[in-house]
């Protein structure tokens, strides 16, 4: 499988952007959430760099790339587009994980660029602030203790605590989250200004605003944990459905037993969804 390693400067950005495949195959576009980095796709790519041109990018202050200077979703997908026009493509299909699902959106709502098949990975297809009883300090979250950046150990030890799904893919996925530092201690690499900035567009961020210019095959991909409040899959599902009606080809794929890193989760079923959705 033919990888390649790309820098990619745009404005005052340095792009990580990782290549497999041939030029010569559909390009899918893989966009990775929020505090992750291309590491999120790693189980998927074998399955799909033989039938696939794959552009993989760590978006602006995650994994290996600086961060954007005035900050928004806007900038953020031109800088994604003018990296596609640096391959010469402008016309692929995009996966978006959560935060991921609303550039992709973004994206496939310009007329720019021609996307046939939208992929939105349990996210983009419903506006934040419509989560029943949800406000700004409840999706922010708590700071992580200063104790879980002791060392890598110590990182691991407290995010495996919040994922009842982890397995090693999920760790290797998780590892590259941080730096580390002489001391053995751990730091993020998404700073926290980058993910104020991150979450300040997310929770503005509203799907509606683009239905009527998507043209783009709509795959919505609800992943329901066992953990999860039966509230909230009820709202996902719900969510999901009322999206999907906004467009003449679309499906919605409800995915049970998982999360929003069903990629890692299920990578087999994740793999056959996106060749099904090529047939």
């Amino acid at each position: 499988m033919l990888k390649q390693t790309h820098q990619v400067l745009l404005d005052d950005v340095n792009y990580a952007v990782n290549e497999y495949g041939s030029p010569t195959q559909k390009t899918l576009l893989l966009i990775h959430g929020l505090g992750w980095t291309k590491e999120l796709w790693r189980l998927i790519i074998e399955g799909l760099a033989d039938k696939y041109y794959l552009i993989i990018p760590d978006l602006s202050g995650h994994g290996s790339s600086s961060s954007i200077n005035n900050f928004s979703f806007d900038k953020l997908c031109n800088h994604l587009l003018d990296m596609m026009a640096e391959f010469n493509i402008n016309h692929f299909d995009v996966i978006g994980s959560s935060l991921g699902a609303c550039l992709a959106i973004k994206i496939a709502s310009l007329s720019s660029v021609k996307v046939d098949n939208l992929y939105l990975v349990d996210g983009g297809y419903y506006s934040i602030q419509d989560i029943p009883n949800i406000i700004w300090n409840d999706f922010v979250g708590e700071d992580m203790p200063e104790s879980s950046f002791h060392d890598i150990q110590s990182y691991l030890d407290f995010m495996k605590s919040n994922d009842s799904l982890w397995n090693s893919e999920i760790e290797s996925a998780v590892r590259d989250q941080v730096t580390f530092n002489d001391d053995h201690s751990v730091t993020l690499k998404l700073s926290s200004v980058d993910k104020t900035n991150y979450l300040n567009e997310m929770w503005a961020f509203d799907p509606k605003m683009y239905v009527g210019k998507i043209q783009s095959k709509v795959h919505t991909i609800v992943a329901l944990g066992e953990q999860e409040p039966k509230e909230m899959q009820a709202f996902k599902i719900h969510q999901a459905k009322s999206f999907d009606k906004h467009f003449m080809s679309s499906e919605v794929i409800i995915m049970h037993y998982t999360d929003h890193l069903v990629m890692l989760d299920k990578p087999k079923e994740f793999i056959q969804l996106i060749n099904n959705a090529q047939i």
